[in-house]
C-alpha cells in the first residue's frame, strides 16, 4: 500500500476518555510512491482461489488489530519506522539500488526482533555466568605472551563477542522466532545481502536480459521475505502474494508448485 498520513478521527467521548473511534478519513500525501510491489490484495487472493483452485472463497481483509500494531511499533520504534520508509522509498529505484535499500531494511528489522529475545538466543543461558567466563578467558589471553599471536588484539575481540550472535544466525533465530519457515531458497536470498550491500551487482557479465531477469527475481522474493518478516513480527496470520509468481502470470507463465498466494 502507499504511504498515507494526516488523519483524521471522529470520537465519541465521555468526559476526557475516548470509548471508541466512530470514523476515520486517510489523504494520500502528494508524493506517495505506488507500485505493484503489494502483498496483500484481498480480491485478488479470492478470484485466485476460485479460478486456479475451483474452490469458493471468501474476502480476507488485513485485520485491524494487525494494522494497529503495525502503526504502534513504527510510532515508538524510529529504526523501524525508518526501514518501513525504505521499503516503500525504493519502490521507484532501478532494482540494484531497491535490493540493497531492502537487504537495509531487513537488517533493521532483524535486528529488532533479535534484541527483543536477546536472553532466549544468546549462546551462554546466563548473562552472568557468560561475563565470567569471557572476562577468565580474556585474563588467561592477556597474560600470555606476545609471540604466541599475529593479532592477540584480534583474539580478545572475539572472545568479546563469545556471547553474541554471528550475523547469518542472527538471521536464522529472527525468522524463527516469528515462526516464519524459511526454505532453502529463502537463506539464499538471505546470503546475497553482503553482495549488494557493498556495492558488487552481480550479474554484470551477463547479458542485459539475462541479468534483468536475476535481479527482479532477487528483488520480489527479498521485498517477499522483509515485508513477511514484518507482518509475521506484529502478529500478522494470513494470505500473501508471491509477486515473482504473479509477474509471471501476466507473461502467461503459471506454474502450479509456485502459487500466487501463500499464507504465512
Amino acid at each position: 500500500a502507499h504511504r498515507e498520513e494526516n488523519c483524521n478521527y471522529g470520537y465519541k467521548r465521555t468526559g476526557f476518555s475516548v470509548n471508541n473511534i466512530v470514523d476515520f478519513q486517510f489523504r494520500k500525501i502528494e508524493d506517495s510512491i505506488t507500485s505493484g510491489f503489494e502483498l496483500i490484495n484481498p480480491r485478488e487472493h479470492q478470484s485466485y482461489v476460485e479460478n486456479f483452485k475451483k474452490e469458493r472463497a471468501k474476502l480476507e481483509y488485513f485485520p485491524e488489530n494487525i494494522f494497529s500494531n503495525l502503526v504502534e511499533l513504527c510510532f515508538n520504534n524510529k529504526p523501524i519506522l525508518r526501514a518501513v520508509r525504505i521499503i516503500t522509498q525504493a519502490r521507484n529505484l532501478p532494482n540494484e539500488i531497491k535490493i540493497a535499500s531492502l537487504y537495509v531494511a531487513l537488517e533493521t528489522i532483524k535486528q529488532k526482533i533479535v534484541d527483543d529475545n536477546i536472553d532466549k538466543i544468546s549462546p551462554f543461558k546466563n548473562k552472568l555466568f557468560a561475563t565470567t567466563i569471557i572476562n577468565n578467558l580474556k585474563n588467561i589471553i592477556s597474560n600470555l605472551p606476545e609471540d604466541n599471536f599475529n593479532d592477540k588484539n584480534m583474539v580478545m575481540k572475539k572472545v568479546e563477542n563469545l556471547n553474541t550472535l554471528g550475523n547469518n544466525d542472527s538471521f536464522i533465530w529472527a525468522f524463527k522466532l516469528v515462526e516464519y519457515e524459511l526454505s532453502k531458497e529463502d537463506k539464499k536470498y538471505i546470503q546475497l545481502r553482503n553482495r549488494f550491500l557493498h556495492g558488487n551487482v552481480p550479474f554484470d557479465n551477463e547479458v542485459e536480459q539475462s541479468k534483468n531477469e536475476a535481479l527482479l527475481d532477487i528483488t520480489t522474493n527479498t521485498h517477499f521475505l522483509v515485508c513477511g518478516l514484518l507482518l509475521k513480527y506484529v502478529g500478522y496470520e494470513g494470505v500473501v502474494k508471491d509477486l515473482l509468481s504473479y509477474i509471471n502470470l501476466k507473461k502467461g507463465i503459471y506454474l502450479p508448485e509456485k502459487p500466487l498466494f501463500k499464507r504465512i
